[in-house]
């Protein structure tokens, strides 16, 4: 995880919480503490290194170039002028992982009556609130939060989660938020056990089925010449 993006490298709290808060003898937390720490050492020295071999700059992972492509020189400045994570990019992602759905398609409009046309909705930037394409994802919440990692894989996705709040880009026009593969593992790992507890009923298999559904035609529209429109 920590060679493909910085904040999916944080999951490493998950074992380490699970170390640190398990019920072997200190000798043995240690010791893998210590393993655990130099993993993670060896794997920062890798993508250090592939910076300084692609970039040139062992600290350039090109999230400042590839994102924001489209912008000149002027524009990247002003828009990296306080770093990559900032407390002013808070309120945009809240929109985005929340509060963002598909716009409606407008053909035709009379003054405030507008009368849509085909496809009706459509994905634009900055893409979909994850619990319209993910909503069986919600299911987390129901995990049996008095076992220790169950507890360590909620602060876990909590602290990954607040990281990404704070990134400057929530992503493009995108079905569902591709940030938040960086904390899905632990997540599923919290949905396999409640589906584990509970099962799993008509109405869960009817809400992935709607979802998937939803997801097709988003990703259809999005992706596949706009569905002819």
């Amino acid at each position: 995880a920590m060679g493909s993006r910085f904040t999916a490298g944080l999951l490493v709290l998950f074992p380490a919480w699970q170390i640190v808060t398990g019920e072997d003898k200190l000798g043995s937390k240690a010791k893998n503490l210590v393993l655990l720490v130099i993993g993670s050492i060896v794997m920062v020295i890798v993508v250090l290194g592939y910076n300084y071999i692609r970039f040139g700059d062992l600290w350039n992972n090109g999230y400042k170039m590839a994102n924001l492509a489209h912008l000149n020189e002027a524009e990247r400045e002003k828009a990296f002028a306080e770093g990559l994570f900032n407390i002013k990019f808070l309120p945009g992602n809240i929109y985005a992982y929340f509060l963002s759905l598909p716009r409606p398609v407008v053909g035709q409009k009379w003054g405030d009556l507008e009368v849509l046309k085909w496809p009706y909705f459509r994905v634009m930037y900055p893409g979909t609130a994850f619990w319209l394409t993910s909503p069986i994802f919600l299911a987390v919440a129901f995990s049996d939060w008095r076992k220790n990692w169950v507890r360590g894989a909620g602060v876990t996705i909590l602290i990954v989660w607040m990281v990404l709040l704070l990134y400057y880009w929530p992503g493009w026009a995108q079905v569902g938020s591709r940030h938040l593969c960086d904390l899905t593992p632990v997540a599923y790992l919290l949905l396999l056990e409640v589906v584990r507890a509970r099962g799993i009923g008509w109405k869960t298999k009817g809400l992935v089925v709607v979802s998937s559904m939803i997801n097709l035609f988003l990703f259809a529209d999005l992706f596949i010449g706009r569905m002819g429109v």
